[in-house]
């Protein structure tokens, strides 16, 4: 859990990524609600330490992706295996970066409203798995550090706190969850407070090739998880 408050506290995202195969192993039964649990306090935090930076016009384009893209994901589940689709979606992601690594019109271009709006589309279809932040981390890596990582975190927010609704309604949030997620809370504290100087230290170079470099990672993640099942 610290880690992977250091990473997101660093980049903006991918605490999923770090945390989840890590708790799949030692406690599966902890997924999602858990992990869901301490995203609240976790991008809260992050999305208030840089609330100033907050592109909310971009912000207000993403969500509405993200409902959109949310709604198309459960219709496409429906219609493809999880696997493939997991394929699909980090091979989309791994295109994403080849680009931007490789084309300087790609990477010129900005998080407009239509480009917000699809990223957000992307992330919503994608917020099943541990890649969904990978998408609004590429369309804003261009922009400052404290701008991507608070724009993000507010992004985050409203679908963690439905996924949970949707469990809790279903009877899947318990309170051996919540004691879980307290008791895990200090170590993503501390993570956290140690992302804050790794945070300036990113800022001052290297964070665009770290976001990158990170969402390189989501896109095999996701294609790895594909084949493994």
């Amino acid at each position: 859990m610290g880690v992977g408050g250091v990473v997101q506290g660093t980049l903006g995202f991918g605490f999923a990524l770090v945390a989840a195969p890590v708790t799949a192993l030692v406690y599966p039964a902890a997924l999602p609600v858990t992990l869901l649990l301490l995203s609240i306090p976790l991008n809260a935090f992050v999305g208030w330490r840089e609330r100033r930076w907050i592109d909310w016009r971009g912000l207000s384009w993403v969500l509405v992706g993200r409902v959109v893209g949310a709604i198309g994901g459960v219709w496409i589940l429906l219609l493809v295996p999880p696997r493939l689709l997991s394929a699909f979606f980090g091979i989309l992601v791994l295109l994403a970066v080849i680009l931007s690594l490789a084309s300087p019109t790609v990477d010129a271009l900005g998080a407009s409203g239509g480009w917000s709006f699809a990223a957000g589309v992307a992330s919503g279809v994608m917020a099943t798995g541990a890649v969904g932040g990978a998408p609004l981390a590429i369309l804003y890596r261009n922009r400052s550090g404290p701008e991507l990582r608070s724009t993000l975190a507010a992004s985050f927010l409203p679908g963690v706190a439905l996924s949970l609704v949707v469990l809790g309604l279903a009877g899947q949030v318990m309170a051996w969850h919540v004691i879980l997620a307290l008791r895990l809370l200090p170590g993503l504290a501390l993570g956290l407070l140690a992302s804050r100087p790794l945070a300036r230290l990113a800022d001052r170079g290297g964070l665009r090739r770290a976001v990158l470099v990170f969402a390189l990672v989501s896109s095999l993640a996701a294609i790895a998880q594909a084949i493994t099942g």
